[in-house]
């Protein structure tokens, strides 16, 4: 029997998810819910939906049991928190919340309530990473020594609507980029972090919020992990990834630097909304690559190895191995998303990859790295 699954925002970041549900047996797409009308209602007519005046009667509503929440940064603690006050189970996009103190009170109504809560998508739900994590738990390659991510885009250059309590909180570039890099390197096998060193470039009049990050990582087993973004639009990073992007499409060079418009806001909803262009783009996809966030190498004892479209490669003294993964469709860490979700509450061994717990722990490492940047001086973690 299929799972009744709602939507929480109609924007860009639910996009690719109502695709991975359309896709999947296992949920029916029941209703939705969006402070934009128009795209609101375009959705009802297409799924004869029922109709909420708004979030409360969304949050009260019996038709679904599960929420996916895609909806901006600053939403998500008051909107989680009521749905599942109102009983319901939930995916929401990275980052889970923008405070720890928040992270506890979400744990506790959980915990109390039982409900289940899934963090997404992050691109280390891409089916490459488990495979790699998977690895390295067994020592094929012996110890993990480092991680390094370098990433570069035009993230900053894209039309943009800067929330001020993101911004308050660290900055769209920490709430919003880097939760894909850490998140990524704890699936890889960075665990009980013990030091957060961070350098970020100061506000400047160009960007509204910091652009570039340098994060050191470093465990209590003693591997490390260096995180690096820009998002000053510059250099492509794809160039390391053989031009496919982030969502495993091929960008050629050239199609790189996004171009200012007068109102993001206007931009942002016509091109993103349900019903639009991206919509109907995604619609269309057949296939995919391996997601990616950027040139990822992880070293252990016995070998180096390095993402790639394909799946990855590994390095050994005078041996290189590539590794083809399945994608299993044409868009596979939305697909892996799903698959986890159903698995929570299972019996299982260690930390749950994407977990409430784990997405507390995710958030808490965020704050990390902001205060370390602000103090210009490692911090050390004490519960390590």
């Amino acid at each position: 029997m299929s799972v009744p699954i709602a939507l929480l925002g109609l924007g860009m970041a639910a996009a690719a998810t109502y695709q991975a549900i359309r896709r999947d047996p296992r949920f029916r797409l029941a209703a939705a819910y969006d402070s934009n009308s128009s795209a609101l209602a375009l959705f009802n007519a297409d799924h004869a939906s029922p109709a909420f005046d708004s979030f409360e009667d969304f949050a009260r509503s019996d038709t679904f049991q599960v929420v996916s929440v895609a909806t901006p940064h600053a939403l998500h603690f008051p909107q989680v928190r009521e749905l599942m006050l109102n009983g319901k189970d939930v995916i929401v996009e990275k980052p889970l919340c923008l405070s720890s103190e928040q992270a506890a009170e979400l744990l506790e109504i959980a915990q109390k309530h039982s409900r289940r809560l899934l963090v997404g998508h992050s691109y280390a739900h891409g089916p490459q990473y488990r495979h790699i994590a998977d690895h390295i738990r067994a020592g094929t390659w012996g110890p993990l020594h480092h991680i390094a991510i370098n990433n570069w885009t035009d993230f900053l250059a894209r039309p943009r609507v800067f929330s001020q309590e993101v911004e308050a909180a660290g900055g769209e570039v920490l709430w919003n980029q880097i939760p894909h890099m850490v998140d990524a390197a704890r699936v890889l096998g960075i665990e009980s972090v013990r030091t957060v060193d961070a350098i970020a470039t100061p506000k400047g009049s160009t960007s509204p919020t910091c652009g570039a990050w340098s994060i050191q990582l470093r465990c209590r087993s003693g591997a490390t992990a260096h995180l690096f973004y820009s998002g000053e639009g510059h250099f492509d990073g794809n160039e390391f990834n053989d031009w496919i992007r982030e969502s495993g499409e091929y960008r050629p060079f050239g199609q790189h630097r996004a171009t200012p418009v007068a109102d993001p806001a206007a931009h942002r909803s016509r091109l993103f909304t349900y019903g639009g262009p991206y919509w109907r783009q995604l619609a269309e996809r057949k296939e995919s690559l391996q997601q990616n966030f950027g040139l990822t190498l992880i070293s252990c004892e016995q070998a180096d190895i390095r993402l790639t479209p394909q799946g990855y490669r590994v390095y050994r003294r005078g041996e290189v191995k590539d590794v083809q993964v399945a994608t299993g469709g044409p868009f596979p860490g939305h697909a892996r998303m799903l698959d986890a979700f159903l698995q929570l509450g299972k019996p299982a061994h260690g930390p749950i990859p994407f977990s409430l717990q784990w997405g507390a722990e995710t958030v808490a490492l965020i704050e990390q790295i902001r205060s370390s940047a602000m103090q210009q001086q490692a911090v050390v973690l004490s519960a390590a």
